[in-house]
């Protein structure tokens, strides 16, 4: 029996991570799978990783375009939708002003309109765990136009090191079945995964001396200075507080960043994506290579 594939569409499609799963997939029965149509993103290096590893043989289907110029009504139908719409409204580093942030808020509302024109069977969105309580009823409202699109959609909060993966990332996925059709969605279970090692030790260990984006940083003095002063799992707020720490070290503008980044525990599961984790998923999945600059791809 020939396989029936879903010809995919993505907005905010970032490098390809998800379109890189997607692709790999198949059904149980091996009768679905799924294929690339269609993607956009607004940052240039990003749609060149995607065009690398997901489509190089179509560059064009890849649109370097800001969402709000990208004409919709001329893509390609598709049967299956996933956009990851921005989180900068809704996360808590992003202020979490929710849709109420006139740049980045209200992007979510071009997927609806992509579920509005092509009625893909099925879409999944996914959104930081902030978005549960940024603004005023934000998330139900962005529920309820997805439902309204024509969806009946499972919502849950996904923690990444529950299914084996080495670091603390914690989304809400949203899937979205067309109502008319008769198929439930279920949660994977977390159980086949409960005793993988998810340190980051394990994670970064036997990776070739030529793997992609592999070179040595260099850092300013000052900054190694503070890294040898900081211990394992500190940010710069926690080090300061050390006795020994030195006092050309210390810094006085409470950055948000500042809190947020923190020197490897090599014996825990990170909480936040490093360039050096980005180095061991390259390698680990084999054909998968970034392209240009990766600071606006993580």
């Amino acid at each position: 029996m020939a396989v029936k594939y879903f010809r995919l569409g993505e907005l905010f499609c970032g490098p390809g991570g998800l379109a890189y799963g997607a692709i790999l997939s198949e059904s149980k029965n091996g009768q679905y799978g799924i294929k690339h149509e269609w993607a956009s993103d607004y940052d240039e290096d990003t749609c060149k990783t995607y065009r690398k590893n997901i489509c190089p043989d179509n560059p064009d289907s890849v649109i370097h375009m800001d969402v709000r110029d990208l004409p919709i009504d001329e893509l390609k139908p598709i049967d299956a939708f996933a956009y990851g719409f921005p989180c900068n409204s809704f996360s808590i580093q992003g202020k979490h002003k929710g849709i109420e942030n006139k740049e980045f808020g209200g992007l979510y509302v071009y997927g609806i309109k992509v579920l509005e024109k092509f009625h893909p069977k099925w879409f999944i969105a996914e959104n930081v765990s902030g978005i549960r309580t940024a603004g005023s009823k934000d998330f139900h409202r962005i529920l309820s136009a997805m439902r309204n699109a024509g969806y009946k959609l499972n919502v849950h909060l996904y923690k990444a090191e529950e299914y084996g993966v080495p670091q603390l990332r914690h989304r809400y996925i949203i899937v979205g079945i067309r109502k008319d059709l008769d198929v439930e969605f279920k949660i994977p279970s977390t159980e086949p995964y409960k005793n993988i090692d998810i340190s980051s030790r394990t994670a970064l260990k036997d990776i070739p001396a030529d793997a992609d984006n592999n070179e040595q940083k260099k850092l300013r003095e000052r900054v190694i200075g503070k890294l040898l002063h900081t211990l394992p799992g500190q940010n710069i707020w926690q080090a300061m507080k050390n006795p020994d720490f030195p006092d050309e070290y210390r810094i006085k503008e409470n950055y948000s960043f500042s809190q947020i980044y923190r020197k490897l525990d090599l014996l825990v599961c990170q909480t936040y994506v490093t360039p050096y984790l980005m180095k061991s998923w390259s390698v680990s999945f084999g054909d998968f290579h970034p392209s240009g600059r990766i600071g606006k791809q993580l």
